[in-house]
């Protein structure tokens, strides 16, 4: 019984530092250390709704990260496309840039 105590509380113990590295790690913007927190708190046993919660915010974190990838791409090709002379490149770098969020004042500087 004093095992099975034992083997019990060191569940506790570890779901308690997992929940406390998953909260860290909500609270953070590093994809990573997110990642690897809800990785350790699934393998812990913590609550599918705390589990769900911080998938979300996962999935949230890496969509914004794919996003500003994105508008930095899009800023670069509007960025060359506005020093050459392709006009049908400098069109499509102000299409591309304007659906990825790029500044209007970068845009209106290229049309």
């Amino acid at each position: 019984l004093i095992a099975e105590a034992r083997v019990a509380l060191q569940k506790l113990e570890e779901q308690a530092r997992s929940a406390e590295a998953l909260k860290a790690a909500v609270a953070g913007k590093e994809i990573e250390k997110l990642a690897a927190a809800l990785q350790r708190a699934g393998e812990a046993g913590l609550a599918s709704s705390v589990l769900d919660h911080a998938q979300s915010k996962l999935d949230n974190l890496r969509e914004a990260a794919r996003a500003a990838k994105e508008q930095d791409e899009a800023a670069s090709a509007l960025e060359k496309a506005v020093g050459g002379t392709d006009l049908a490149e400098l069109e499509g770098a102000i299409k591309k840039a304007s659906g990825a969020g790029v500044a209007k004042k970068s845009i209106e500087r290229a049309e």
